[in-house]
């Protein structure tokens, strides 16, 4: 075993002489008092990593014990460890030590009892599979003290994936939920906006083109919809209660976001008299000179604040478009309306003894390649009408507004000194925005802007459905696993981003299984079985000049040939593999060619959708009654090219995809090949054959099946 074994890795570990034969049965589970406020989540964790544990009647009868350094019993069986003990462990922090008693976890506190545990478990899983696993010393404690993820409000019908994910989220030590909730929330005092926010979402979703074409129908910039939070609709408060105490039992603290001043659809189309744009046929932004606007806000602020018990609120405020345009605001300038706005909402906040944060884009003063950027006053031109809009500059307000705000900074990729431009002028810094508009690993100096009490940490947005075909299609899970080990191992530089990438490739299979419920039959022990494929056609990759290695993210047993079969516009509709057996699931070893791009779910006309237009072809399943499945292959999800390298192109992380294999052709290129394991829904029936179609008819696409494998 390797350090590498526990993922985020730890800060230090120390191998031990001997080992400890690891059993399914073995896992007789002890947990203190310390651990009382996570004990549902430990049992979550357990669970996100395949593993369940017995209860033990007592610690001296557990092979796992799981405590506060305090406890009695924890400090008994540490005892032999003094090396553990020498020096005060931070918040969140836990040791584990594995010897001849079992395993022992001292926490440091609750969540620092519930991650030695999701440390342990990793271990578990792969010592099942090894049979056994080294005594060892570790130490470990978190680089950033916010780890942290935006999420929407999740539709009534995602809860149960929005519950297994944050459990996954939790096993890898992030710690804050910031959710938007908009108008996804009933509210009692104002029915009508979530009536308004109803009507929004489902007349967005009709608009010609959808929500973002609906966004760009006006000669003036308009903010993004999120028509996917909630679901388009609202859940009620007893649901919602539900899912902040499933966190907090995870050690996850929620941040409710309710967007103030932008963003603010939910509110300014129930009440149009507080909408800075009258005229605006969908108005996104409220008029901060008119009291009504907040007397809206702080009543909806307050069934917020008697629901969630927040320690903090974010309030949004990014992409502020539209301010000083209606007759209430001319003849004040943008910073002193966006100042006014901010205090009055941090003043009602703190009145309550609630801390803000709010995105922090306004008030900067920013220009790339002679471009006006964030609080700057900038020209917005719309060819086609010929229209202009002058946005307000705001970014003076900086000086104006109180320091104790937490800024979220999600201009990191623009300007190398943002979070020290907020530092200098006395604010503490979040970095947002992890993932999606910008990719974590693409965050060159991490080991050097990270560090400082003035940046806190990092959260990694998502901004679509909380659902597994948008969470694996817009990368999102992807973001969050990179972005774990960024967040909680203090050595992170540049030099670690390909082990780092390494690392995500192999956890892609166990985080499918996390947040579905599933189960991958090569996880499981299925034994594999390759399948011909008959005389074929010769692989574009002359498979016979190429050499390489398997990555070991998802192998499945494949064996390289040199033959591959391969179908495109130019050979036939479709090419037949014959199975005749049972089997848990198929895996597939290929690759395609292309030069398409992954669009993202939020640009879709239905958000419920999948990406149809790098939709290339499909494997149709016949089972020996004559029924059939069929398994899309789209490019970016379940299939990419061979010359992109895993984690350098938004196309090259497909999450229905692992690299199973890496090498070179004769030419020195690098050559990548992608494993697809499907699992079968009629296990019961036999398979007679596979058939693999193309659907598009461009001659130079191309899908190419190198190797198949029947397992179970």
């Amino acid at each position: 075993m390797e350090r590498l074994d526990i993922y985020p890795w730890p800060q230090w570990l120390k191998r031990l002489d001997g080992r400890w034969s690891v059993r399914q049965d073995d896992v007789t589970l002890w947990l203190g008092e310390a651990c009382r406020p996570v004990a549902e989540g430990a049992a979550r964790v357990l669970d996100v990593w395949r593993l369940t544990a017995r209860p033990a009647g007592g610690a001296s009868e557990a092979a796992v014990v799981v405590g506060a350094l305090s406890e009695r019993e924890v400090a008994a069986r540490l005892s032999r460890h003094p090396a553990l003990l020498a020096e005060a462990l931070p918040p969140e922090g836990y040791v584990l030590a594995l010897d001849d008693a079992g395993a022992t976890v001292g926490g440091a506190d609750a969540r620092g009892c519930l991650y030695g545990l999701s440390s342990l478990a990793q271990l578990l899983r792969l010592g099942r599979e090894a049979g056994s696993l080294p005594y060892l010393e570790l130490r470990d404690w978190p680089f950033k003290p916010m780890r942290g993820v935006h999420l929407y409000m999740p539709g009534r019908e995602d809860i149960p994936f929005f519950k297994r994910l944050l459990a996954w989220l939790a096993s890898l030590k992030y710690n804050l939920l910031f959710l938007e909730v908009g108008g996804g929330m009933r509210y009692d005092r104002h029915p009508e906006v979530n009536e308004a926010w109803a009507r929004f979402c489902d007349e967005a979703r009709a608009y010609p083109g959808g929500p973002q074409a609906l966004q760009g129908s006006q000669p003036y910039p308009k903010d993004s919809t999120h028509t996917e939070l909630g679901g388009g609709r609202w859940l009620e408060k007893e649901e919602i209660s539900g899912l902040v105490g499933y966190a907090n039992s995870l050690g996850i603290e929620v941040v409710p976001e309710l967007q103030a001043l932008s963003h603010a659809y939910y509110m300014v189309l129930a009440h149009p008299d507080i909408a800075e744009r009258a005229y605006d046929p969908w108005p996104d932004t409220y008029c901060p000179s008119n009291p009504k606007s907040y007397e809206l806000y702080f009543d909806l602020l307050d069934e917020v604040i008697e629901l969630f018990r927040p320690r903090m609120v974010h309030i949004g405020h990014d992409e502020a478009y539209t301010i000083g345009v209606c007759v209430r605001c001319r003849g004040k300038s943008g910073a002193e309306l966006l100042a006014a706005d901010l205090r009055k909402i941090h003043d009602y906040l703190a009145g309550r003894g609630i801390r803000t944060v709010l995105w922090g884009d306004k008030l900067q003063n920013i220009i790339v390649g002679g471009v006006d950027h964030g609080g700057r006053a900038r020209m917005w031109v719309e060819a086609e009408r010929k229209a202009d809009h002058t946005m307000r500059e705001t970014y003076q307000a900086v000086d104006f507004v109180p320091k104790d705000m937490l800024i979220m900074d999600w201009y990191w990729c623009l300007d190398p000194n943002s979070e020290r431009f907020f530092q200098r002028k006395g604010f503490e810094v979040i970095f947002g925005n992890f993932g999606n508009n910008f990719d974590p690993q693409t965050f060159y100096g991490w080991d050097k802007r990270a560090i400082g009490t003035g940046v806190t940490g990092a959260e990694v947005s998502t901004w679509c459905r909380v659902a597994e075909y948008a969470f694996g299609h817009n990368l999102s899970l992807y973001n969050l696993l990179f972005s774990a080990n960024m967040l909680w191992w203090s050595h992170y530089t540049d030099r670690e981003r390909g082990l780092n990438l390494t690392h995500v490739a192999r956890l892609q299979p166990l985080t499918w299984q996390a947040i579905t419920g599933g189960s991958l039959p090569s996880q499981s022990g299925a034994v594999a079985h390759m399948v011909a494929l008959g005389a074929g056609q010769a692989s574009p990759l002359a498979l016979e000049g190429i050499a390489g290695s398997w990555t070991g993210a998802s192998r499945a047993d494949f064996q390289l040939g040199e033959r591959a079969i391969a179908v495109s516009a130019a050979t036939p509709v479709s090419i037949d593999i014959a199975i005749g057996r049972r089997a848990a699931g198929l895996a597939f070893l290929h690759h395609c060619q292309t030069q398409r791009e992954p669009r993202p779910t939020w640009s879709f006309q239905d958000f419920e959708g999948k990406d149809d237009d790098n939709l290339l072809g499909q494997y149709l399943v016949t089972y020996s009654d004559g029924s059939s499945e069929g398994i899309e292959i789209r490019y970016g999800d379940n299939i990419s090219r061979p010359d992109l390298v895993y984690g350098e192109d938004q196309a090259a992380c497909p999450f229905w995809a692992q690299p199973a294999w890496e090498g070179r052709d004769r030419e020195s290129g690098r050559v990548t090949l992608w494993s697809h394991e499907w699992v079968n829904p009629r296990p019961e029936k036999e398979i007679t054959g596979v058939s693999l179609r193309f659907r598009g008819d461009h001659p130079l696409e191309q899908i190419v099946l190198l190797a198949l494998t029947a397992l179970g």
